[in-house]
C-alpha cells in the first residue's frame, strides 16, 4: 500500500487506508509531521 499512498498524498492516502479493514498506517512527511490512520493512537 505504500506506493498508492505515496502517489495519492497524505490526505487521500489516509482516507483510502481508513476505508480498508485490518490496515493501519503511520506516515511521516518531509517536514517530519506525523500522520496516522484512524485505528492508531499515538500519544
Amino acid at each position: 500500500m505504500a506506493t498508492p499512498v505515496t502517489i495519492m498524498g497524505v490526505n487521500a492516502g489516509l482516507d483510502m487506508i481508513n476505508q480498508i479493514k485490518n490496515i493501519e498506517a503511520i506516515i511521516i512527511d518531509d517536514d517530519d509531521k506525523l500522520y496516522t490512520s484512524n485505528n492508531i493512537n499515538i500519544k
